[in-house]
């Protein structure tokens, strides 16, 4: 080797190792920086080429190689948004929410960056978004709007976690997973067994026939004369049902001649008929069915049940299980289960729940001349207010609103009153869903039937003599009652109101009728009580009288009548029954499927969830709730957020709820090594590392997940000591090399001098 290559060696290795020191130098200086990952400078052996007439040129050349693929250290924080991979992967961060550039990065120490206000309509909101230390947006998945189940691959997005963003989200509940013990020792609630009696009688005659029909089946029994007396009939069709296999009931003794029909099942219902033909001389045989029990199903049974336990009488052998659904509208609703035994090993199960109640409302129309004593009456929950007449006749809105008057006036009234058309008034539930009862009266003042009219004629007209007759009324004073006096054919009536004071009062008013007419021939006067006096105005002029009275006192008729115009509908409601069954071994044998439940609750919104019963069991031990699982999730106030063990975002609510906002997916990479790094410690991809596999950790195995905790570098201090050391060494034997070839050139340089 020439001399002055001998240069080349020493020069190419301090150079390596000068590149080894600074590489060294940056992981001791990275040691605590999260998701930092070492490099090594590792060496090339340069070979030598011949050049001209020089050969043996040789040295060492640097390679830094990254250790992107080992595991950093994980330090525990007391940070929510702190999450560290242990694994294989990389977050997916973005500089921008969308249209950014996309790096990777193993940093999980997370925080919130609020965005600019955005406006919707009258609406300002102000959005924030998880990033990393760069500010770069870390992206991940959102769960379906409409089933909320999270994807497993596909598109990601920039992950906001403002309040404002979860203000009006839900998803309703579709299935609700319930398991149960039921009691196999409940005392029974079942429907009850339809009892028919059949009742025959009639002399035994040879050829008279009786018969029974049930299930469409005819059963008859023909006498021969010589049965002893109507029971050995009864008993003959008794063989007959009984022995039909098919008979929808069993037949027994019921008494002399009765046949006791009873359906094999409870709850089923069956017809039965019956006739008696005579075949004898006497004609007395009859045939006289009648039902003893009337036909309840098992369901009708549970109905009657929870009708009772809704009213706080919570009948033996009932059970009950809360649980709660999201509705149409984001809200938490009430949902009860009701059960009843019903027979052996059978069970019915009810969903009572919420719905938009409806206030009752009566209506009263009250009809009838007002008069004085007569009176009307509203009965409300027991309170009765009445109106009675006392002064002269009214019109009968007068009594509506007087009635009208006193029921609101009563703080503890549970209707309010309110005046409609004539005599009508309308009764109002003050709370809608409340029943009440009403009833309603008229009492009509008998009228008297007392009222008279005669006339006597006391002067007759003669010559100098003028004619005068008396006119004698009397009778009660009751309105409507009238009094006619006709003089000369002109016909005087006054019709009583109801409050004149007396007689006198109906007399003067016709003395003034009477006298206020000029062309009359006659004058009118009082003469007592009652007495009107006539006397002609011209003496021997006569003149003709006739008088009556009619009694109609009391008017018309006085009627209260009341109607329900819109009936009351109570602010819950209750499904159709469905019947379960069990085993011997007290497994669930049906339904095999989920029940499905289409509810509407209070205030129009409706709620579809299918309740999956499959783990309920019948054992004797108490009711006790097995296990109890539902989908969706209620509108609330975001107030926290967190990470789980999965990679969940997790939401902590103002209702003390919890569910999961988002889920993280990483990056994967053939050869993550070969990764470009960027400042703040984030990677690109190359064409060396391949495209990123955006995938999901819980899925492949690849990764798990630790919360509240941050991957630190994977740099060891003493390692990186150690290889300083050596470097050092290294870099002091080719400066040593170097120094010992300049010492050489400088002797040689000296001798060719010399």
């Amino acid at each position: 080797m020439p001399v002055y290559s001998a240069f080349a060696p020493s020069i190419l290795g301090l150079q390596s190792q000068a590149q080894s020191l600074g590489t060294i130098s940056q992981n001791i200086a990275n040691a605590t920086t999260g998701g930092y990952k070492r490099t090594e400078t590792r060496f090339q052996t340069v070979l030598s080429e011949s050049l001209r007439n020089q050969s043996d040129l040789g040295g060492s050349r640097p390679i830094d190689v990254q250790m992107i693929d080992n595991q950093g250290v994980v330090l525990t924080t007391t940070r929510d948004l702190d999450l560290a991979i242990v694994g294989d992967g990389f977050f997916v961060v973005s500089t921008a929410i969308t249209g950014g550039e996309t790096f990777y990065t193993r940093d999980g120490s997370f925080e919130i960056k609020v965005g600019a206000p955005v406006t919707s309509g009258t609406t300002t909101t102000t959005p924030g978004y998880l990033v990393d230390k760069n500010g770069y947006y870390l992206m991940g998945w959102a769960p379906n709007a409409t089933t909320g189940v999270f994807p497993t691959s596909g598109a990601v997005q920039a992950l906001r976690v403002d309040a404002d963003n979860f203000a009006n989200t839900f998803t309703a509940t579709t299935k609700v997973d319930l398991g149960v013990n039921l009691p196999a020792s409940t005392t029974l609630i079942p429907g009850t067994r339809r009892v028919d009696t059949v009742t025959f009688a009639g002399t035994i005659e040879a050829g008279d026939v009786y018969s029974i029909t049930v299930g469409g089946a005819t059963y008859s029994y023909t006498t021969t004369g010589g049965e002893a007396n109507i029971n050995a009939v009864r008993d003959n069709l008794i063989s007959q049902i009984n022995a039909a296999a098919g008979a929808p009931v069993t037949a027994s003794i019921g008494g002399t001649g009765v046949v006791q029909l009873s359906a094999k099942t409870i709850g089923t219902a069956f017809t039965a008929t019956a006739s008696a033909t005579n075949g004898g001389a006497t004609a007395d045989n009859t045939a006289t069915p009648a039902t003893v029990t009337a036909n309840v199903t098992a369901a009708a049974a549970h109905a009657t049940a929870v009708s009772n336990a809704d009213s706080g009488s919570i009948p033996n052998g009932y059970h009950s299980y809360s649980i709660s659904v999201i509705d149409s509208a984001g809200n938490r609703q009430p949902v009860r289960l009701n059960f009843t035994r019903s027979d052996e090993n059978t069970w019915q199960v009810s969903a009572t729940h919420s719905r938009t109640p409806t206030a009752q409302v009566d209506t009263i129309t009250l009809a009838g001349a007002v008069e004085p004593g007569d009176s009307y009456s509203v009965t409300v929950g027991g309170t009765t207010y009445t109106y009675t007449r006392s002064g002269a006749t009214t019109t009968i809105d007068t009594a509506r609103d007087a009635l009208v008057s006193q029921i609101n006036a009563n703080t503890n009234s549970t209707v309010t009153a309110a005046a409609g058309g004539t005599g009508v008034l309308t009764l109002t539930a003050k709370t809608a869903g409340t029943a009440f009862t009403a009833s309603v009266s008229a009492t009509n003042v008998t009228s008297t039937a007392d009222n008279t009219a005669n006339g006597v004629n006391i002067t007759a007209a003669a010559p100098g003599v003028a004619q005068v007759d008396d006119v004698t009324i009397a009778g009660t004073i009751e309105a409507g009652d009238s009094y006619s006096i006709t003089v000369n054919g002109t016909v005087f009536t006054y019709t009583l109101t109801g409050s004149e004071s007396g007689i006198n009062a109906v007399r003067d008013a016709l003395i003034a009728s009477i006298n206020a007419d000029a062309a009359l021939p006659v004058t009118a006067s009082a003469n007592g009580a009652g007495v009107i006096r006539l006397t002609a105005d011209a003496v021997n002029t006569p003149f003709t009288r006739t008088q009556s009275a009619t009694n109609i006192g009391g008017g018309a008729a006085n009627t209260a009548s009341r109607t329900t115009t819109t009936a009351n509908v109570t602010n819950t409601t209750t499904t159709a029954s469905t019947t379960l069954t069990f085993s011997g071994k007290g497994a669930l044998s049906s339904p095999t499927s989920p029940i499905s439940y289409s509810l509407t609750f209070n205030g129009g919104t409706t709620g579809s969830f299918t309740l999956d019963l499959s783990t309920t069991t019948q054992f004797d031990t108490g009711f006790t709730a097995l296990s109890q699982n539902s989908d969706g999730f209620e509108k609330s106030n975001l107030g926290g957020i967190s990470w789980d063990q999965d990679g969940f975002l997790v939401g902590t609510f103002s209702n003390g709820n919890s569910r999961r906002l988002y889920k993280l997916p990483l990056a994967y990479f053939t050869s993550p090594n070969n990764l470009t790094m960027r400042n703040g410690m984030v990677f690109e991809e190359n064409e060396a590392s391949g495209t990123p596999r955006i995938e999901d950790p819980n899925t492949n195995g690849k990764a798990l997940f630790a919360a509240g905790a941050v991957e630190s570098s994977n740099v060891e201090i003493a390692d990186e000591f150690s290889r300083m050391i050596q470097t050092q060494a290294v870099y002091n034997a080719n400066a040593l090399a170097f120094r010992t070839n300049d010492e050489l050139t400088v002797t040689i340089r000296d001798l060719v001098r010399a």
